[in-house]
């Protein structure tokens, strides 16, 4: 996602609500079904570049280590208390 290459992710409900507008997704035990969402990739450039660039956006603003580390200082210090 950093550098704006769009993903397959397997299609677990979690990934899913997460990554909804960064991703395309897949039952990870059907090569069809990858091979599936892959070529969408490949034939629908605006999605594809979209995916791409909303993958940028969410990790220089929500999944980098700044972000994380005080998420993970604030539950250190909520288990101290």
């Amino acid at each position: 996602m950093r550098h704006g290459i769009q993903i397959v992710m397997s299609n677990f409900k979690f990934w899913k609500s997460e990554f909804k507008e960064y991703a395309l997704f897949a039952n990870p035990l059907s090569s069809s079904e990858i091979a599936k969402q892959i070529n969408h990739l490949i034939n629908n450039r605006d999605k594809s570049l979209l995916l791409g660039r909303n993958g940028v956006k969410a990790i220089e603003s929500k999944f980098n280590w700044s972000i994380e580390a005080q998420k993970l200082l604030v539950t250190y210090k909520n288990l101290l208390k």
